[in-house]
């Protein structure tokens, strides 16, 4: 596996302007909501023999992590994606790369490689003309929303051309910012230890080889009409994102550290709420211990996916971004709350109304799950 240095030129786009229509909201599994500042290294995920090929570069979307996700229509319906963006590099920007958005089923705990496990493959895209090593965010979206499974695990990422230039990795190719579980590193993520993990590559080939690179969440957003949750975690001494402190939305969010199973770790807990949709809205924060298979309701976009012990936590503005995130402090650690939790899931779920007119506009956001 090769890693290098950092690099960013704002502004680069590729492909079409995000869609007009209902608002898109974005949803990216990494440590920090958008500064980069978690960002470890980039990769192609495979070693340098392997990365001379066609390849995939995958995170997995686990059901239990985050339920049906990308559910924007009335009463529920097919989940889609609208958008995608990466941060990605190159290392000649002389010589430009194709890429392409993949999305794939599971199959044993793993992406399913074969052409029965593909769910979409885009259109390639190219990376930008330029000179040097050079890193841009590019985005594509789709003029048909990309409809996938609902309340599966999926593997979303991108698929890198074979590198066929006179220049060989690592002097030419591209590759993806990541956010690393290697404690070594100053930067990451911070999940506690043991979690799985979410990475996954496959070489194209005859069979297609697939395997896990060390932990790792890749720097990308998904965007999606249906209103979105987020959990996240809180360590007040992580230092691998910044601000010191900042809460953390991926494994270390997914999988927090609530009884110290790392030294001097009794992280809190929070969630974020997004909903370009409903700005000056409210959203209602309910969790439950269980999880139900997804009901459509007449009038409410996307669908109920909570138990019928469901609670509410309280109730939060949403403001004028339609953004809004809130901490949960467990208590010292000594806290008692710690004990009961430990080996238990927490099931959130927001419900999202706003005014229009003289009725609602209503919306449930995915359910989204922290494992102790």
């Amino acid at each position: 596996m090769k890693t290098f240095s950092l690099l960013l030129a704002a502004g680069m786009i590729s492909g079409a302007a995000i869609a007009q229509g209902p608002v898109l909201n974005s949803f990216s599994i990494y440590p920090d909501t958008g500064n980069g500042s978690s960002t470890s290294f980039t990769s192609r995920f495979q070693a340098t023999a392997p990365a001379q090929k066609e390849l995939e570069v995958l995170v997995r979307y686990p059901k239990m992590g985050y339920g049906t996700l990308f559910d924007g229509k009335v009463g529920g319906g097919s989940a889609s994606i609208g958008a995608f963006r990466r941060v990605a590099q190159d290392q000649d920007a002389a010589t430009q790369e194709a890429w392409r958005v993949i999305v794939r089923k599971d199959k044993a705990g793993k992406p399913d490689a074969t052409t029965a496990g593909l769910v979409f493959r885009s259109a390639p895209s190219m990376t930008p003309k330029a000179s040097g090593i050079q890193a841009w965010i590019l985005t594509t979206s789709f003029k048909t929303p990309v409809v996938v499974p609902s309340n599966v695990d999926i593997y979303v990422g991108m698929e890198f051309a074979a590198i066929t230039g006179p220049k060989k990795w690592p002097q030419d190719g591209q590759s993806n910012h990541c956010a690393s579980f290697l404690s070594a590193l100053p930067k990451g993520d911070n999940p506690r230890a043991g979690v799985p993990n979410p990475a996954w590559g496959i070489v194209h080939g005859t069979p297609p080889v697939v395997s896990q690179p060390s932990g790792r969440w890749l720097r990308q957003w998904v965007f999606t009409a249906g209103a979105v949750l987020q959990q996240g975690g809180v360590d007040p001494n992580n230092t691998r994102q910044s601000p010191k402190g900042s809460p953390n939305y991926a494994s270390g969010g997914i999988y927090p550290d609530i009884l110290n199973t790392a030294k001097s770790r009794f992280d809190d807990l929070s969630l974020r709420v997004v909903d370009g949709n409903s700005k000056a809205g409210l959203a209602a924060i309910l969790w439950d211990t269980g999880r139900g298979p997804g009901i459509g309701i007449s009038g409410i976009i996307g669908k109920y996916g909570l138990s019928t012990t469901v609670q509410v936590l309280t109730v939060l503005p949403l403001g004028a971004t339609g953004v809004k995130e809130m901490t949960i402090p467990l208590g010292p650690k000594t806290s008692p709350v710690r004990s009961i939790l430990k080996g238990k899931k927490i099931h959130w779920q927001a419900f999202v109304f706003k005014k229009v007119g003289s009725g609602f506009r209503t919306a449930f956001t995915n359910v989204a799950t922290h494992n102790f």
